[in-house]
């Protein structure tokens, strides 16, 4: 069963919403973005690495 964390309120998978890289970072995966439904900075400046605004 894969490990889960509640962030909040809402309940996400390892391996499905996010993973650890190799330096132990979190990290969210492009499906945890889509279903958050917007982007968390401004402008769309975000670094994160499956940010799928950035692409439009």
């Amino acid at each position: 069963m894969p490990k889960t964390v509640i962030l909040k309120g809402k309940e996400l998978a390892e391996g499905i919403h996010f993973y650890y890289d190799e330096r132990g970072r979190f990290v969210f995966t492009e499906l945890a973005h889509r279903e958050r439904g917007y982007c968390c900075k401004p402008r769309k400046t975000s670094k994160c690495k499956h940010c799928p605004w950035k692409k439009i």
